[in-house]
């Protein structure tokens, strides 16, 4: 590796300091942004079943009970079909950003077993075909699993632990587009006030992200100037 000429001029020194710190911090600042809007994208699907809900609920007749029948099955149906998936992704996602893995927890089928009476047995009744023995099974253990529970009271509350936090930096970017799009004084602000909100509260890493103009890591060993830099 070729290493650059220790710079002379403090122009040219602070340049460099300046590029390197800051080019890491808004790669940090980027990464946070993308993964704030991961968060928003898996923990507002349920959230949006319930809007659905609520709006056909009221175009029905906000005034008649029976109108929200339907759309309270919707809502049910929809969170329980939906919560194992979101808390995969979730689980996933935690797992490729802090490398902690987070057990599922999940009760295991055994296979099912053929009596010799011609009957199928999944561990809690007997059925005439494996096909119903194994759908049989998979309801039972969803419904007894204290996962399944877990997960339903998890989705209760992440659209608002969550997903409402993890919305403020993409809210910050709609919010800047629409007011540097609209003529005027006013429109210019709002732009910049969404930009500081988009870029504030985006998360990122802590600290200095840099200590050498070359190095964005700290690493001594990747240090152009060992002793100079001051690490």
């Amino acid at each position: 590796m070729t290493i650059p000429p220790y710079p002379t001029s403090p122009l040219a020194w602070a340049f460099l300091r300046f590029q390197a710190v800051h080019s890491g911090r808004m790669r940090h600042i980027g990464l946070g942004f993308a993964r704030a809007c991961a968060v928003v994208v898996v923990s507002m699907p349920v959230p949006v079943v319930w809007v659905a809900a609520v709006a056909l609920g009221v175009h029905w007749g906000a005034g008649n009970p029976w109108s929200w029948l339907m759309p309270l099955v919707m809502v049910c149906v929809g969170t329980v079909a939906l919560s194992r998936p979101i808390c995969r992704m979730l689980r996933f996602l935690v797992t490729r950003w802090t490398g902690t893995v987070v057990p599922s927890g999940y009760r295991q089928a055994v296979p099912v077993t053929k009596m010799s009476t011609g009957f199928w047995w999944n561990g809690f009744t007997y059925e005439r075909t494996s096909r119903d023995a194994e759908m049989d099974q998979s309801w039972r253990l969803r419904w007894t699993d204290p996962a399944t529970w877990r997960d339903l009271r998890f989705m209760a509350v992440l659209p608002f632990t969550a997903g409402v936090v993890a919305a403020v930096p993409p809210a910050g970017v709609v919010v800047a587009v629409a007011g540097f799009t609209q003529p005027g004084l006013a429109g210019r602000v709002a732009g910049v006030l969404g930009l500081v909100v988009a870029v504030g509260c985006a998360p990122s890493r802590g600290g200095s992200p840099s200590r050498s103009p070359y190095d964005s890591c700290g690493r001594r060993a990747r240090c152009a100037w060992p002793g100079r830099c001051g690490i």
